[in-house]
C-alpha cells in the first residue's frame, strides 16, 4: 500500500508548468508520460519502493519468528 500511495503522490508532484509545456508541444499521452512524467517523478517513485520494501523485510521478519 505505501508504495501505490507515494507512487500517485509523485505523479501527483509534477510541476503543472511542465505538464502545460508538453500540451502546447502537441505531445500525446503516451509522450507525455515517458518524457515528462515519468522523468519528474521516477526519484520519488524510487524512495516510495525503499520504503515499500524495508516496511516488507520488517514484516517478513516479525512474520517468522512466530
Amino acid at each position: 500500500w505505501p508504495f501505490l500511495i507515494l507512487t500517485r503522490a509523485a505523479v501527483a508532484g509534477v510541476h503543472p508548468r511542465l505538464l502545460e509545456v508538453s500540451r502546447a508541444l502537441g505531445f500525446g499521452l503516451f509522450t507525455r508520460v515517458f518524457k515528462i512524467i515519468l522523468p519528474a517523478a521516477l526519484p520519488r517513485i524510487f524512495v516510495a519502493l525503499r520504503l515499500a520494501v524495508g516496511l516488507t523485510l520488517i514484516v517478513a521478519v516479525t512474520c517468522e519468528a512466530d
